[in-house]
């Protein structure tokens, strides 16, 4: 049996026999107010604590912005700052991957994208390795989407990005965003194709005397290399981390 690798969020590792198969290139897709951000740093932090060093990279947010978010909904969450100085947990913001890949801090996000999208496959794998990371994210698919001029271009992206991740022997989130958050409105863009497991954020609406309170839910759509629950499960950001409501 594959080692199991920690989804970091209480309860979601028991809808898949223990959590994510060690090496698995996992897709999150959300859309907007699904707790995506929070997700993907309660998996680095939580394996962090495991011994499992990670990387996020983001060409969205600042890291500063992301650190301050995470400790403000998971007051809990003790140690970031010390993780940070170790190297336990690595955040490559678009500054800082600017500076690390193409020695250049001054790029704007679209020029550090493109050039980031053209030669993924030699560009991830060092940064891998100087932090000897087991898990890695990256934030996000939806920014890099423009650069392409057909389908067929962007699923050869995402092929070499999914065979990169891989060969590095990391345990990997990517975030894709969705157009609508609810699960009625679902649709699958061609990165749902090319990975190995996919688990999808959804806000609903409320029933009963809840009926004008939205509903944050989960579902693991595709899992390679274990079964799965099949069951869409609602979920709390709770001072200590994500946690399925039971």
């Amino acid at each position: 049996m594959r080692e199991r690798i920690t989804t970091g969020v209480d309860g979601l590792d028991d809808m898949m026999g223990g959590g994510v198969p060690k090496g698995n290139q996992v897709l999150l897709a959300g859309g907007p107010g699904t707790g995506k951000t929070l997700f993907t740093f309660a998996f680095v932090y939580k394996n962090a604590q495991l011994g499992r060093p990670g990387i996020i990279i983001s060409l969205e947010e600042n890291a500063e912005d992301i650190v301050e978010n995470a400790k403000s909904a998971f007051p809990e969450f003790t140690g970031i700052d010390d993780m940070l100085r170790s190297g336990e947990i690595t955040i490559y913001d678009a500054k800082k991957l600017m500076t690390a890949l193409f020695g250049n801090p001054d790029m704007t996000r679209l020029e550090l994208a493109e050039r980031f999208f053209k030669s993924v496959s030699t560009q991830v794998a060092p940064i891998i390795k100087e932090a000897h990371a087991q898990t890695i994210v990256i934030d996000n698919m939806t920014i890099l989407r423009i650069f392409f001029k057909d389908d067929w271009e962007y699923r050869n992206f995402a092929v070499s990005l999914h065979d990169s991740l891989k060969e590095a022997g990391v345990t990997g989130i990517i975030i894709s965003e969705l157009s609508s958050p609810q699960r009625s409105k679902l649709t699958f863009e061609q990165e749902f194709f090319e990975v190995d497991g996919i688990i999808m954020l959804y806000l609903r609406e409320g029933s009963g005397e809840g009926a004008d309170t939205r509903v944050r839910t989960i579902e693991v759509l595709e899992m390679r290399g274990t079964s799965h629950s099949l069951r869409t499960m609602p979920y709390e950001v709770t001072p200590h981390g994500l946690c399925i409501s039971r």
